[in-house]
């Protein structure tokens, strides 16, 4: 997509990287038309947080952008797994349902396969170029929305989630003279010295998240295995989960 330029451009499967805000007239569209024609969805997601209410003004925008009325059905994150199983074991199943790839063990795959109606005829070849956005999702995405053979759904690449990729207040590094961490050993000492309990004064949330990708440590379920020696080796069992493990404790 070339709806608008980056101020720190992709590299190797990252994110495009933003420093600045783009001016309310310089903003670009990708998709210039309304495409739906006032139908109706239901959309099942995960949801880390309160669900707002339905006719909130976000929702109601987007509604309106896209000519679609779409009825949220968001489920908690941290339980979604198993709600996800009891919907796609039902007879009652939203239009669309969100699948974490961190889902995709046991009987889901199947459920999919079974469940999801094959979008292949709709978006194979030239077809996707009526909907730009998704003619941007390079290839290897899609390849994990085949299943059974068909194309059961639709690929979401994004990048690092805001509690993996650290964060840091730079006005108050200015205002302490303090230096952004380039290594772990740097970042622990640098939260020693910010530190300050009894003055309410915390050097930074759970980084536990973060240390994973910091060392290295293999993704979460179902990925989490590689081949050593011919033999496979879980995550758990990796020297890189240790060390991220001790560094977070």
């Amino acid at each position: 997509s070339e709806a608008v330029t980056p101020d720190i451009p992709a590299k190797n499967g990252s994110a495009a990287g933003f420093t600045t805000a783009l001016p309310a007239g310089q903003l670009a569209v990708s998709v210039p038309r309304k495409l739906g024609q006032g139908s109706e969805l239901s959309i099942m997601a995960p949801l880390w947080g309160t669900s707002p209410g339905q006719g909130n003004p976000y929702w109601t925008a987007m509604d309106e952008a896209v000519g679609v009325s779409v009825k949220w059905q968001n489920q908690d994150g941290n339980t979604y797994g198993q709600k996800l199983g009891a919907v796609l074991a039902s007879s009652s199943v939203p239009d669309a349902v969100v699948v974490p790839g961190w889902e995709l063990g046991g009987k889901i795959p199947s459920a999919i396969a079974n469940k999801f109606a094959d979008l292949g005829p709709y978006l194979s070849g030239d077809k996707v170029k009526d909907y730009p956005n998704l003619a941007a999702v390079p290839t290897g995405a899609w390849q994990r929305a085949v299943f059974a053979g068909k194309l059961r759904g639709l690929p979401m690449p994004a990048e690092s989630t805001p509690n993996i990729t650290p964060f840091y207040r730079a006005d108050v590094f200015e205002e302490k003279g303090y230096e952004v961490p380039t290594t772990t050993r740097e970042f622990y000492d640098l939260c020693k010295e910010i530190n300050a309990p009894k003055s309410k004064v915390w050097a930074c949330g759970d980084m536990t998240w973060s240390a994973y990708v910091f060392f290295g440590v293999l993704p979460e379920k179902p990925y989490y295995w590689k081949l050593v020696d011919g033999k496979l080796v879980n995550r758990y069992e990796t020297p890189e989960y240790l060390e991220a493990l001790e560094w977070s404790r």
